[in-house]
């Protein structure tokens, strides 16, 4: 179950085609004004199906997706999350992480630039840039220098984890097998590792011992 709130109800409900991803699913879209979207595992994304004489080209993404924007500049494409997170570009190549469960928002730039807004707080991402918006009351992290590998290394069937916390590989390989954990005691190690997913749960458990 999606749950989207804010201001964005509103809005959300005035578009007409939603797109989805179950369990282990990658999928690409090719929106009204050409651009694309590859939507990773456990995701959702609603948009109308024609951006024609509307000012802005405007899209509601739960889950994670790598966008490739066609330049417009009348026309600003602007992706909303469900914490009330926007990003604005022109025409860029980016990730946007934004899933029910994480405690962020995390928006990479890989081509171009994008303003990246929370409440009153606008941060301008450029290739490379990362922005950790927190979904509680906290101040935006700004990190240089981000591995686009590593960004997107879910859409090149990958899973990269580089000094990643034991939590977070678990929520993808939740997302990705469709499997449930269950931590039974206090647990905080990190790890290093690309593996491929079309390996089955059994050999990357194994390569994460």
């Amino acid at each position: 179950i999606f749950l989207f709130a804010g201001a964005a109800i509103y809005a959300l409900l005035n578009t007409k085609h939603t797109t989805t991803t179950s369990y282990g699913q990658i999928r690409r879209i090719v929106l009204p004004d050409h651009s694309v979207v590859v939507l990773n595992a456990r995701s959702m994304l609603r948009y109308s199906r024609d951006f024609r004489d509307r000012p802005n080209r405007e899209v509601y993404l739960t889950g994670e997706a790598y966008f490739e924007v066609s330049k417009d500049k009348k026309h600003p494409f602007i992706v909303h999350t469900p914490d009330g997170t926007h990003i604005e570009v022109v025409g860029t190549h980016f990730n946007v992480k934004a899933y029910d469960n994480d405690k962020t928002v995390q928006t990479t730039v890989l081509e171009g630039a994008v303003k990246v807004t929370r409440g009153n707080t606008t941060n301008l991402l450029t290739p490379g840039k990362k922005a950790i918006v927190p979904k509680i009351d906290l101040p935006v992290k700004i990190l240089d220098k981000v591995s686009e590998p590593e960004a997107i290394a879910w859409k090149n069937g990958q899973f990269n984890f580089n000094q990643t916390e034991i939590h977070e590989i678990m929520d993808q390989l939740e997302r990705w097998y469709h499997i449930s954990v269950e931590y039974k005691t206090d647990i905080s190690v990190t790890l290093s590792s690309t593996i491929q997913q079309n390996l089955s749960l059994r050999d990357v458990l194994k390569i994460l011992k």
